[in-house]
Formats: structure tokens, sequence, C-alpha cells
């Protein structure tokens, strides 16, 4: 490879390597996967075709024999991939996602078979896609086998690598010829194109916060304008085979983002997976350097060794940049490995303490065994001295607020926050409100409250950021109906046996109608929120099952002339938890304040009072 392509191979490894941290940020904010790949899509096609038509090189890429290849490229390249690892990344780290694309290479291996014979890999390339493989294949193993929606995830970014791993072929055997920013500005103006049905029908729900709204142009400018060009590039220089390699290198980057800015912590799989493919990268690129770091190579061994007659003219000439041999690498090759190792077994390490936290977020924040007085109100370490700050966000809604006011201790949320307040001393005028937004509640860095209490779920992703107290509640499932409907007249769960009920799949709220309300009928199931609304809007089903605080929000918002039938306890529900700074020494006060609430009784009667009969919402048994 050239000066040219590895200075190519550099810069596009760093680039694709970030996108995982910004895509993660943004789905996590609620922005929908195929809104976030058209948003970033579109931004990086208007750059580009400024720039290509400044150049006066967009007209050849316009003409009519490669538009059909054009279609192709944007497809596999870039309509699918995009979302697909948006989606993926709801369910699995950042980091995961990087190393799961490794995969690509190994992909163009199994495609040149019938597309690509000048791309076979053979002899060395071989052997490193192999062990490449075999990474993929251990941390798939071990760090998503055991949850069913990581699995998902895994597997939606493993199709994604199949698009990308098809892409480059079609480029290099039809495009190749383009200038990279006339190809890639056409190429994304046909994906916005394709893409903008679906992203209208799903847009964000509220607002993107301002990390997600950041993490959309750095995805759209750099990751995938800037990036595109330079791949391009690289493409012509060294074909596809070789291109792809940069996906044994970004996860690198994507690994260490993970880490330090989301704290992710790898687990097993991804350290044997993430070392032997980069064993695999190595070797599938012949075991090079680039020609300036290879000739230096050649002179420091020239220096080192001791010269011999039979070897002086070897040692003088130096092997050529395309024929340096393997040995003189071996030593950087166990140093990168070495180093590697050390570097990710020391994050794994550094979590021993908090796996609990990042494994269940339930058991980190049940850790009550702080010493007594720490926890008395002298010894709280606050955000303002002497004041108790909880947050929430604004408009706050009921049930969980009256008139939208958090102050007037009306609704479940600001009666909880009250009675954790009194147990750790502090009078209703020592408490102050204070606005916190929903997505920007569970950000790592400090906050300006002392603990927020939003309906915010516990969940690992957002316990490797933030603290949680124990579970304050435990959403159960609900019946929702329209008035007309004869569900809506049912006042036991034998009541909805002969009623078509719907669900979305996925969710606990499915196995809930199987297990507990057990219809005589299988219960109709639908892809998204979305679908099982409209069933229920056009009286394809009679009722639909919805966790509780899910069935407010229809009956309020979504869904004009519908009522909660009921609703009844089933495994598996979502819980809430207080929210606290990473680290807070308030934590284990808080959570032990809500234990004494549970305990005596008084937790379920403001349960009872605000979330029951009273808003609406009458138990079924």
């Amino acid at each position: 490879m050239s000066t040219r392509a590895w200075t190519a191979f550099a810069a596009v490894s760093t680039l694709w390597g970030i996108p995982y941290l910004f895509i993660k940020v943004a789905v996590d904010d609620g922005v929908p996967p195929v809104f976030l790949a058209w948003v970033r899509v579109l931004m990086a096609a208007v750059v580009l075709l400024a720039l290509s038509h400044r150049a006066g090189v967009l007209k050849a890429a316009l003409a009519r024999p490669l538009r059909r290849w054009l279609l192709l490229y944007a497809v596999v390249e870039i309509c699918g991939p995009f979302p697909l690892i948006a989606a993926g990344e709801r369910h699995v780290d950042s980091s995961l996602a990087a190393i799961l694309i490794a995969a690509v290479p190994m992909l163009v291996a199994l495609l040149a078979i019938r597309f690509e014979p000048a791309e076979r890999a053979t002899g060395r390339r071989a052997v490193g896609l192999a062990i490449g493989f075999v990474g993929v294949i251990a941390l798939v193993g071990l760090d998503v086998s055991g949850s069913s929606k990581a699995l998902v995830g895994a597997l939606l970014i493993l199709l994604a690598a199949v698009g990308y791993a098809a892409g480059p072929m079609v480029l290099s055997r039809h495009l190749r010829t383009l200038d990279p920013r006339a190809l890639m500005a056409v190429a994304l103006s046909i994906a916005t194109v394709l893409l903008t049905p679906a992203a209208l029908l799903r847009p964000p729900a509220h607002t993107p916060s301002t990390d997600a709204i950041i993490s959309i142009v750095v995805l759209g400018l750099f990751c995938t304008a800037a990036a595109f060009v330079l791949f391009g590039m690289l493409i012509a220089e060294v074909g596809p085979g070789r291109a792809t390699v940069i996906t044994y290198i970004s996860p690198i980057v994507a690994v260490a983002l993970g880490v330090a800015v989301l704290g992710e912590r790898p687990g097993a799989g991804a350290v044997a997976g993430l070392l032997l493919i980069l064993a695999g990268s190595w070797l599938s690129t012949d075991g090079r350097l680039p020609p300036g770091l290879d000739r230096m190579a050649v002179r420091l061994r020239g220096r080192l060794n001791t010269p011999k007659p039979d070897r002086q003219q070897d040692v003088a000439e130096g092997p050529s940049p395309r024929s340096t041999t393997m040995k003189p690498l071996r030593p950087l090759l166990a140093a990168v490995l070495a180093g590697a190792a050390l570097l990710l077994l020391a994050a794994c390490g550094s979590s021993d303490d908090n796996d609990s936290s990042s494994s269940a977020a339930s058991t980190q924040a049940a850790t009550t065994t702080t010493a007594a007085d720490s926890c008395q109100k002298a010894s709280l370490k606050l955000v303002t001295a002497g004041q108790l700050t909880v947050a929430t966000d604004k408009p706050a809604y009921p049930p969980y607020f009256v008139d939208d006011k958090p102050a007037n201790g009306k609704g479940f949320e600001s009666a909880v926050a009250f009675a954790i307040a009194k147990q750790l001393g502090f009078t209703p005028a020592e408490v102050k409100w204070t606005v916190e937004p929903f997505n920007s509640s569970y950000a790592p860095g400090p906050k300006k409250f002392d603990f927020d209490v939003n309906q915010i779920s516990i969940s690992p992703a957002r316990a490797k950021r933030v603290d949680f107290s124990t579970p304050y509640y435990t959403a159960p499932q609900a019946v929702v109906a329209l008035e007309k409907s004869s569900a809506a007249k049912a006042t036991s769960l034998a009541d909805l046996k002969t009623a078509k009920l719907g669900v979305q799949i996925g969710t606990t709220s499915l196995d809930a109608t199987t297990q507990t309300i057990q219809p005589s009928a299988q219960p109709q199931v639908f892809n998204d929120s979305n679908d099982t609304v409209r069933a229920l809007k056009t009286g394809r089903v009679d009722a639909v099952v919805v966790d509780l605080p899910t069935a407010f929000y229809l009956t309020a918002a979504q869904v004009e002339n519908a009522k909660i039938v009921g609703q009844f306890d089933a495994p598996g529900g979502d819980a809430w938890g207080a929210l606290l700074e990473k680290g807070s020494s308030l934590t284990p006060c808080v959570s032990k304040a809500i234990g004494t609430l549970t305990k005596s009784g008084e937790l379920k009667q403001l349960e009872a009072k605000w979330m029951g009969a009273a808003a609406g919402a009458p138990e079924l048994r």
C-alpha cells in the first residue's frame, strides 16, 4: 500500500470508529434509527453535492449507464446499514457494535468467491480473515448470547455488515472511475430520497437533547461526508478487500470512546474477540507496514543485528516496501496485541467493583450498608447546603404530578419525593424543585440536583452513567379499551378471556397477556406501538395490553374516548428509581429511605392513592 493509501486508511479508521459513540447517544435519547440515518445522510448529501458541483466533477456521476449501480450502492452501503446499526445499538453497547462490524472483511471474502475472484483471500490473508472471524464468534458467544434483545441487536448489526461488504465490491467493479466526491454525493442523495418516507413516518417523539443534536451533526458532516470521500479514495488505491480492513481498526477507537465517555466495560468476549480481530487484521494485509515505517524497521534491524559477511549485501540494499518479510514485524504485532490486551483487561478489571451495577442496576442501587451517621442530615453532601434539590421534567404530567406543580406534593412522584425527603430529615420548605429534561437526566457528568424522579426506568446501560436508588415503583400491566367496546365493561381478568387483545411484540405485556389473562384466542401481535394504537382506534382489537404508565399516556394523549379498564400485576415490569450523579454518596441514603417507606407500607399507600382506582386504573383480579 502507498503512503497515500495508508493516510486515507488511518483517517477513515478514525472517522468510522467515532460514529458508534454518537449513534448510541442519539438512539438512547429517543431518536428513531431510520430518522437518525436520514438526517445524517441528508446533511452529508448537501455538503458533497456542493463540493462536487464546485469542483466540476458531478456531471460524470449522473451518466445514465451508472445510475443502476449508484442505486444499488446507495441501498447496500447506506440505506440498509445505517438504520440497522442504529437499531442494533438500542440493545448493545457502542463498542460491541463496532467490533461486530469487523465481520466485514470476512464477508467480503465470502462474497468474493462468487463475485470478485481477484479479491479472494488466499494464504496468509485467508488465515488472517479466519482468525478475525473466530474473534467475532467469541464476542457473540460470550457477551451476547445470554440476552435475547442483545442477540437481536447483534444480528441487526451483522446484517448491516453484509451491506458494508457488498458496497465496496459494487464500487470497485462499476464506479471506481468516478471522483469520490461526486460518487458519494449522488449515492447519498439517492439514499436520502429512499429513506425520506420511513423517516417522516417515524419522527422523534420529542425534541432531541443538545447532546443528540451535536451527535447528529458530527455523524452527518464528519463520519459520513468526509469519511465516505476518503473511503472512496482508499478503495481506488487498494481494492475493496483491503479497504474494508478499516473495520478491524475502528473498533479500537470505538472501545476507547465507549469506555472513556459512556462508561462501557468490555466483557471477556469483547477482549478475546478484539485481540483475535487485531491479529486477523495484521495478517489479512499481508503483515505489512506503511512504506516509511517499513524502511525504518529495516534500518533498525540492520543497526541492531551483528553484521555477517554473507548478509552484508542484504542489509545494505534493504528489502523493497512490497517485499518486506514477516520477521521484523513480529515484535510489533506482539507489542500491539499485548498493549491492547492490557488496555482492555484494565478496563474490565476496573469494573470489578461496579459489575453489579452494569449487569443489574437495582443491585447496585440496593447497597445500603453505609454507616448510619453518613445518612444524617448534617452529613449529607448536597448541591446546596441545607437544601434538598429534587429534579423532574417540565411539563410534569398527572398522575405523577398535579397542575404541573411538583412542589405542591400532589401526584405519585411528587408525594414519593417529599416522603424520601422526610426520611432524610428535610421539611417540605427545605425541598427545592428544579427542571431537568428526561433525556439529559441520565447523561454522564455532574448534576445540578441531588436526585431526580421522572418515571426513569432502571437499566444496565443507564446505570453505567448514573446512580439509581432501589426501585420506588415497578410498573404493572394495564388493559386499555375504547369506551364503546365490550371490553371496557370488564371488571376482572376472567371478563377479558374472550376479548380480542392486541399487544406489541418484544414487550413484557405479551408474556403478561398469555400467562396472566390467558385469553381463549391468541392475542394479535404488532410490530410497534404505532401499529398497536392504530389497531385499537380502528376496532381491529377490543383492547390492548400495555404497562400502566403507557396506558395513562394512551388515554390522555393518543386515543380519544379510551379508558383504562384496569391494571394487574405481572412479572417483568419496568422498575423506576431515583436518579443520582454517578458515585453519589447520597445514593445509599436515598435507597435506605425508600426501603423504610416500603417496609412501613407508606409507599404502597401512595401508589394506591395516586396510581390506582382514584386515578382511573382499578385493579383487575
